[in-house]
């Protein structure tokens, strides 16, 4: 075999590992589509959403250390498409924007849309002499 066809089976098993992992990603959509989760509708997923951020937001306000990190919101976004969709069509849920999600405040702001957004800052401490 000369290296054209080389080159050109090379190409062809590209081609076909290309086709079998669209094939394989489309199954596993449809495989998450029968999971219960799915049978839920999209307000009630916002409530689950809405508790879970506004759990987590309220850690600020009892002094429990906040984990770092993307904000919550952002994690719900990066489960599945099903649920990314659900969460990016809920400006609420982006409008909670603290110290510790500084780097994340572009995306927050471009999600919460005309929401109001409740914007935390606590100032570093000054060193104890």
């Amino acid at each position: 075999m000369d290296i054209r066809g080389k080159t050109t089976l090379v190409e062809q098993c590209r081609t076909d590992i290309d086709k079998d992992i669209a094939a394989s990603s489309a199954l596993h959509s449809r495989k998450n589509t029968l999971t219960s989760i799915f049978s839920l509708p999209p307000e009630i997923l916002v409530t689950i959403f809405t508790y879970i951020v506004e759990e987590e937001n309220s850690k600020i306000y009892t002094g429990i250390p906040r984990r770092g990190g993307a904000p919550t919101p952002m994690i719900v976004t990066h489960v599945c498409r099903h649920l990314r969709q659900v969460a990016l069509e809920c400006p609420s849920l982006w409008t909670f924007i603290d110290c510790l999600s500084a780097p994340w405040v572009p995306i927050m702001l471009e999600r919460s849309k005309q929401a109001a957004l409740v914007v935390i800052y606590s100032a570093p401490r000054a060193p104890e002499y």
